[in-house]
């Protein structure tokens, strides 16, 4: 009797043991939620790790349903990349071979620059930005690299941050003297910019974010 009582004990450590094993689940670190990329630019998956995860699935779907598979692979690393060439809306997820739970699904968006009729510069908080303790000190066009906006002063530098009322996305923050110099001058004579900013009540000021002087 007593060594029944002894494996009945020892099945359920082991069934409980293997039960919270496929209850886990793997959280993606990169890429960042509605990330945006451009067509040929190489997209780094990563995940932390699980310590009995002997391999990882790795999906990118067209779909959030992931009926419309583009990548469907496994690893045994704790990252995957490849090279985007695809533009429009992708989905990634990711899970131990030892799981049945997925990831929560990340979206990013792939551009194609080269198809948008026009188009000079985008510069995006969360692609080619150098920061040194989170000031900005160069900031790179995705649409074309060789266009670089830059301040060498650290007192003129805008900050890079996460702000939580934008679903905690990065953003630049000007203060009023701070601002980022063009290494080329992108000529035209008929131009649109298209930007997000927060202006302060009662402030006069409106600042350059891409020029030769803070405040105009």
């Amino acid at each position: 009797m007593k060594m029944k009582i002894k494996y009945i004990y020892v099945f359920f450590v082991c069934f409980l043991f293997n039960h919270v094993q496929c209850n886990a689940q793997t959280d993606i670190v990169t890429p960042k939620k509605k990330q945006i990329f451009q067509v040929g630019e190489t997209m780094i998956i990563s995940w932390n790790k699980l310590s009995y995860a002997s391999q990882y699935y790795v999906q990118v779907s067209t779909n959030n349903n992931f009926t419309e598979l583009i990548i469907n692979t496994t690893t045994t690393q704790t990252s995957f990349s490849t090279i985007l060439s695809h533009a429009g809306n992708l989905f990634v997820r990711v899970r131990s071979y030892n799981d049945i739970n997925w990831s929560e699904s990340i979206d990013i968006s792939v551009i194609d620059f080269n198809s948008v009729i026009g188009l000079k510069a985008w510069f995006s908080a969360d692609s080619m930005i150098n920061t040194i303790d989170n000031n900005v000190n160069s900031w790179t066009n995705i649409k074309d690299n060789s266009i670089v906006a830059s301040q060498a002063a650290v007192n003129r530098r805008p900050y890079l941050e996460n702000v939580c009322r934008l679903n905690n996305r990065p953003v630049l923050t000007f203060t009023g003297n701070n601002y980022l110099d063009l290494n080329i001058p992108i000529n035209s004579t008929n131009f649109s910019i298209y930007m997000i900013r927060n202006l302060r009540a009662g402030d006069p000021i409106v600042q350059y974010v891409l020029g030769s002087s803070p405040n105009a």
